[in-house]
């Protein structure tokens, strides 16, 4: 796990090449033990990583994954934040309405399961979506809400949410 890790903490600063073969390391040593415990969430975190290197072929496929191995375990702790990566992966490879879904699925899933910075996340990445399609009215709609001072989770990606809102006005 520390292997794998240390492999996303290096994705998410850019250091791809570094980063990816650790993560594929951790990702096998950590499934050569036999587990299936939180493997759809080091699913969604190596697609995640992999769309930071621009890999999206391999990004897709990996989420996909993920979202098999949550169905068929039942472990739905990260649904929404799998759904979400969906949908960026989905945007970054030009298939925006297929995103659009995967977003709104998220938010939808995040909502029910009060998980306050994955509706931030879903919302701000379909906020984006919206903004860019000419739909600005409702991406919003949709951030106002969740960009009050009151709201103390993930300051950047409230920050990033904030902006969005700025475009969109």
């Amino acid at each position: 796990v520390a292997i794998f890790l240390r492999g996303w903490c290096l994705a998410a600063q850019g250091h791809f090449e570094s980063a990816l073969p650790l993560i594929a390391s951790g990702l096998a040593a950590y499934r050569a033990a036999g587990t299936m415990l939180y493997v759809s969430g080091f699913l969604r975190m190596s697609a995640e990583a992999h769309g930071w290197a621009g890999r999206t072929a391999e990004a897709l496929v990996l989420v996909k994954e993920a979202l098999a191995v949550m169905d068929s375990t039942w472990q739905c702790w990260d649904a929404a934040e799998i759904h979400r990566v969906h949908g960026t992966i989905l945007r970054a490879m030009q298939e925006d309405a297929a995103a659009e879904e995967a977003f709104r699925h998220s938010l939808d899933i995040s909502r029910r399961q009060g998980a306050m910075l994955w509706e931030l996340r879903a919302t701000r990445d379909l906020a984006a979506l919206l903004t860019e399609r000419g739909a600005s009215d409702e991406g919003r709609r949709l951030l106002e809400g969740l960009t009050s001072s009151d709201r103390q989770c993930a300051p950047g990606d409230v920050e990033r949410a904030r902006e969005i809102l700025a475009t969109a006005a």
